[in-house]
């Protein structure tokens, strides 16, 4: 990276002359004992607790003062790096005021930047891909791959030479990250909203006023006993096989040997497989037939409103077959639902399979274990309510807005990290200046 052309007025360095001369860059307790109580003790910073990308403070473990005190070198401060070594080699973090007088373990470094370096932009700098490749240059082992100390102060950091510029940089990066921790909290609620919600949905249902039905609790004359349990009473309890169509209902994937690699072509007919399941996205993946293959396997084909499920490993996942869907067939590993539209709709048997109530009669069914093998005569027998159809597209409903919401949500997620991946390849390398900002902020700044 020496060599590299630096933007005017910025500069590289090795990470070395960049620390406080007083506080090197270190390792923090070989072996930090007995776990002592919550309080008790100096909070131990591992690893894990930083994870992603911020020091979980209510996850610290506690280690013995004595212990602490041999390693009083590597005690942390306000505005100190932390440096994953070991394992995760790369991962950092900034240690925030909560954390002040923690330590830290043999897998992390600290790194105390010096004055001439601001630590906010010193942390964005560790995640930028100059910085990702200096780690990789330097890192040693494969099954373990770990950095030493003396290959982290060689490390060569990109920089302007103005605090002030390094300040606005970061400042910018830090506007973003906040976007996009508030957006990640978004999404985690709607997700617990949407679970509470499909299991209200599937198990009370929508009266006649659109409204959810009472609960049992509140309401126990709405309801009556069934083998699935307490079920509105203008349900039905039945088979997973009484809302298929009856020929080929269901429908697992072709032998193993009948797909094999060498019938795979650049293009043709799509193969439908776990991929797509287990992404739930019916346009993942590139894997193709021959249309002689196509027809050779065609009672395996799918078609819109097809339920694909997995056979092996992923139960309590379904894919849904939808408009702009490409022609092709199931794979071995796959089993196909199609559903019977005079008695049920596709989206709900869809959101049926996905509820931990279907997925747990599956595995008993199934023979149990941690890895069930399913089969067309256990999903069969699996037990379901029968839902009046009115009700069923209400229930669908409902739970296709959550999900747009919850696709919104995640879709600007996606935008907001390729936008913080473009400013950082700007903004990290000098390629785009900051300078023209930091001048209106001066000139703003009072005397």
């Amino acid at each position: 990276m020496y060599k590299d052309r630096s933007a005017v007025g910025w500069d590289f360095a090795p990470l070395r002359e960049l620390v406080d001369p007083n506080r090197r860059i270190t390792y923090g307790i070989v072996q930090p004992g007995e776990w002592q109580e919550p309080g008790n003790g100096v909070p131990l910073i591992r690893g894990q607790d930083y994870s992603s990308g911020d020091v979980a403070i209510e996850n610290l473990r506690y280690v013995h003062d004595n212990i602490a005190s041999k390693y009083t070198r590597s005690t942390v401060k306000e505005g100190d790096i932390l440096l994953s070594i070991v394992g995760y080699v790369g991962l950092c973090a900034i240690v925030p005021k909560s954390a002040e007088g923690a330590n830290i373990t043999q897998t992390t470094a600290r790194v105390s930047p010096s004055g001439n370096i601001h630590s906010g932009y010193l942390a964005h700098y560790f995640r930028s891909q100059d910085f990702k490749e200096e780690v990789k240059r330097y890192t040693k082992g494969s099954a373990q791959p770990g950095l030493n100390l003396d290959d982290v102060e060689k490390m060569v950091v990109r920089k302007p030479q103005a605090l002030g510029e390094q300040i606005t940089i970061a400042s910018i990066l830090d506007t973003l990250d906040t976007q996009i921790q508030k957006t990640e909290a978004l999404i985690a609620k709607l997700e617990k909203v949407k679970e509470g919600l499909l299991h209200d949905l599937l198990t009370r249902g929508i009266d006649e006023n659109g409204q959810l039905r009472p609960s049992p609790g509140q309401a126990p004359e709405l309801y009556k006993e069934s083998q699935l349990g307490l079920i509105p009473r203008e349900w039905k309890a039945g088979y997973l096989i009484d809302c298929v169509v009856k020929a080929s209902g269901i429908k697992p994937g072709p032998f193993g040997s009948s797909i094999t690699k060498d019938s795979y072509t650049e293009k043709g007919f799509k193969i439908y497989g776990q991929e797509q399941v287990i992404s739930e996205n019916q346009d993942y993946g590139n894997y193709f037939i021959s249309g002689r293959k196509f027809q050779e396997l065609s009672e395996f084909s799918v078609k819109k409103g097809d339920v694909l499920i997995s056979l092996v490993g992923t139960i309590g996942r379904s894919l849904l077959i939808q408009d702009g869907y490409k022609e092709g067939v199931i794979n071995p590993r796959l089993m196909r639902i199609r559903v019977n539209c005079d008695i049920a709709l596709p989206s709900f048997v869809a959101e049926l399979i996905k509820s931990k109530p279907f997925s747990r009669r599956l595995v008993a069914l199934a023979g149990g274990g941690t890895m069930p093998v399913i089969n067309k005569g256990a999903i069969s027998r699996v037990a379901i309510p029968l839902v009046p159809l009115n009700e069923q597209e209400e229930i669908s409903r409902r739970i296709m807005s959550i999900k747009n919401r919850i696709y919104s949500e995640s879709h600007l997620h996606s935008k907001l990290l390729a936008k913080k991946a473009g400013l950082m390849d700007d903004l990290l390398t000098g390629r785009v200046r900051v300078t023209p900002l930091l001048k209106q902020t001066q000139a703003a700044t009072p005397a």
